[in-house]
């Protein structure tokens, strides 16, 4: 995943930036998330400098999608790749509360 989403005025966002598998179906809720931090970053800016304004995007979103797009694909490992019957509690529940963790600081 790039460090930078911008190049001059065009900006990705969404499965343009960071393709996620759609385990627990969160690629979508990223795009949005990652939509209305761009109109944030744009609309609060405050020198005017479009530059600015996403370069601010850039640190907002990248970290946190990369981070997320570990967890689900930590996920999916588990979920899909693993022998039936080898995934327990035990090895779910730090996946699952490393998610939860990112979820529950989204930007909305």
């Amino acid at each position: 995943m790039a460090l930078r989403w911008h190049r001059s005025r065009v900006v990705l966002i969404g499965d343009s930036a960071h393709a996620m598998l759609p385990t627990l179906g969160y690629g979508l809720t990223l795009g949005l998330e990652n939509g209305f931090a761009l109109a944030q970053a744009l609309l609060c800016n405050c020198d005017g400098a479009p530059e600015s304004a996403l370069r601010r995007f850039d640190r907002r979103v990248v970290s946190r999608s990369r981070d997320m797009v570990a967890v689900m694909s930590d996920l999916t490992e588990l979920f899909y790749f693993r022998a039936e019957g080898s995934v327990t509690r035990e090895s779910l529940q730090a996946h699952m509360a490393r998610f939860r963790g990112l979820a529950e600081t989204t930007v909305f």
